[in-house]
C-alpha cells in the first residue's frame, strides 16, 4: 500500500512540477508539441526497445505477444461498446448529452484510461525488478491503440488513421524493432554502448511525459471549476464510470481469463486509471466537445489519486 501511495504520489508531484513550469513561462504552449514529439519519437521508443529486450518471459513464450495486443485491443472495444450503449439511454441523455458531438466525445473520453505514462511508474512500484511487466505493459498498448485510432475515431465521427501512418508512429515502431531484436537473437550483437544510451534516453521518457501534462493540464485551467459546477452530474457519471464500474468490468474479466499473472496484473493496474488527455485533442480536431473532455479528464485524474490505491491495494 505504502509503495502504490508513494508512486501516485511520485506521479502527481512530476505533474505539478509541470504545471508550476508552464505557471512561470518556462514550458510555453507552442513548446509542449515539440517536446512531446520527442517524448513520442526518440524516449519512448528507446524505453520500450529496451524494455522488450530485456524480458525474458517474451524470449521464452513469444505467443505472450499475441495475448497481450489481443487484451489490449479487446478491452478497450469492450469499453468503447460499453459507453457507447450507455450514451444512448435516455436517462443519460437527459443529464446533458443532448447532442451527437457530446455522445461521442463522452464515450471516447470515457473509455480510453491513461494507459501510458501514469501506469509505468506504478507498474515499477508493483515489482521493481520485474522485466517483463514493462514489456507486456507496451504490448498492451499496442493493441489499445490500435483500437483506439480506428474504431475509436469512427465513433468520434472521424476517419480512422492511415494503416502506413499507423504502423510508423515511434512506439509502435519500437514493438516492432525491439521483437525482431528479441527473436532474432540479435540482441547479443548490441554493444554495451548502445544499450547505456538507449536507457538513457528511455529514462527521460515518463519524467518528461507528466511535467508536460502537468503544462497541459495549467493550459486546461480557464473556467474548469465553474464549467464542473452547470455539468456536474453528467461529470460526475463520466468519471464513476472511468474510475468504478469500468474496473469492476475488466478485473472481473480478467481474473476470469486463461491468461499469465503478469498480463492480469496490467489489466489490474489499467483498469483504475484515469481518463486519458488525448480524447481532448481529437474532440478539438474533429468538432466533438473539448470543454466536457477537459472537466471529466480533469476530475478523474484529480480523483484517481484517492482510487488507485484502494483498488490495486484490494485486488494485488
Amino acid at each position: 500500500m505504502i509503495d502504490l501511495i508513494e508512486a501516485v504520489f511520485g506521479v502527481v508531484a512530476l505533474v505539478m512540477v509541470g504545471v508550476a513550469l508552464a505557471w512561470r513561462g518556462l514550458i510555453a504552449a507552442e513548446h509542449q508539441k515539440a517536446l512531446m514529439n520527442c517524448v513520442l519519437q526518440v524516449f519512448l521508443p528507446c524505453l520500450i526497445v529496451v524494455s522488450l529486450l530485456r524480458s525474458e518471459l517474451l524470449d521464452q513464450s513469444p505467443q505472450v505477444v499475441w495475448s497481450a495486443l489481443g487484451a489490449g485491443a479487446g478491452i478497450c472495444a469492450l469499453s468503447l461498446a460499453v459507453v457507447w450503449l450507455l450514451s444512448r439511454c435516455s436517462w443519460v441523455v437527459a443529464l446533458g448529452l443532448d447532442s451527437e458531438a457530446k455522445k461521442r466525445t463522452f464515450t471516447l473520453v470515457v473509455s480510453i484510461q491513461n494507459y501510458g505514462y501514469m501506469v509505468i511508474p506504478l507498474i515499477k512500484a508493483i515489482a521493481p525488478d520485474n522485466a517483463d511487466l514493462l514489456a507486456i505493459l507496451f504490448l498492451h498498448n499496442v493493441g489499445l491503440e490500435l483500437v483506439m485510432w480506428t474504431l475509436g475515431m469512427r465513433m468520434l465521427g472521424a476517419d480512422s488513421m492511415p494503416a502506413k501512418k499507423l504502423f510508423t508512429q515511434g512506439p509502435v515502431m519500437a514493438i516492432v524493432v525491439g521483437l525482431g531484436l528479441l527473436f532474432t537473437g540479435a540482441k547479443t550483437w548490441l554493444p554495451d554502448l548502445l544499450w547505456n544510451t538507449g536507457s538513457a534516453l528511455g529514462g527521460c521518457a515518463v519524467p518528461l511525459a507528466l511535467i508536460l501534462i502537468g503544462a497541459a493540464f495549467y493550459e486546461f485551467r480557464v473556467g474548469i471549476i465553474e464549467g464542473v459546477k452547470k455539468q456536474w452530474r453528467l461529470v460526475g457519471l463520466g468519471v464513476m464510470l472511468r474510475l468504478l464500474i469500468l474496473p469492476l468490468i475488466i478485473i472481473a474479466m480478467a481474473y476470469g481469463l486463461p491468461i499469465i499473472q503478469e498480463l492480469k496484473i496490467i489489466l489490474y493496474v489499467q483498469a483504475c486509471m484515469p481518463c486519458a488527455l488525448t480524447p481532448i485533442l481529437l474532440a478539438k480536431h474533429y468538432n466533438g466537445d473539448a470543454q466536457l473532455a477537459i472537466k471529466i479528464v480533469l476530475v478523474s485524474s484529480a480523483l484517481a489519486i484517492i482510487t488507485i490505491p484502494i483498488l490495486l491495494t484490494t485486488i494485488l
